[in-house]
């Protein structure tokens, strides 16, 4: 019988912490309050921490000095809902381009170029992209290039 992996936000994490040279991912804020270059964006980055939940299971990556992507993982499924709040939280920051929102069995992709979803539950503004768990984990590589 072949062996299966789990994909869990602990594994995805360790995973995003594999960048390639000028990316950094941060899971502790810790971390980042020691890092000289991200002072400037320090308030923004513990607000985030915290209204987000970035310090429950998740994390920062940062290119080149410069916060880009926001990783939230959560051990239960994501509803529409909670995923719409969690992007109107992110945009409103405005710091960030992305937000990546992993549940057990996907992951959304959100851009922080777009407004947020409307209340209408039809209305995907800001959605990138919704994949499966496994197929973002496979891939994360090839999406960091």
């Amino acid at each position: 019988m072949p062996k299966t992996t789990t994909i869990t936000g602990q594994k995805l994490i360790r995973d995003h912490k594999r960048t390639p040279d000028g990316m950094v991912f941060y899971t502790d804020l810790d971390e980042i309050r020691a890092e000289r270059s991200l002072r400037p964006y320090l308030h923004l980055l513990e607000k985030a921490w915290d209204s987000l939940g970035i310090k429950k299971n998740g994390g920062v990556l940062c290119v080149e000095g410069l916060p880009t992507l926001y990783l939230i993982t959560r051990k239960q499924r994501v509803t529409p809902e909670k995923a719409k709040e969690l992007h109107r939280n992110f945009w409103n920051q405005g710091l960030a381009q992305i937000l990546v929102i992993a549940d057990p069995i996907n992951v959304r992709i959100f851009s922080g170029m777009k407004k947020p979803f409307r209340d209408n539950h039809e209305d995907t503004s800001g959605l990138v992209e919704a994949i499966k768990l496994a197929d973002y984990s496979l891939n994360m590589q090839s999406f960091y290039r």
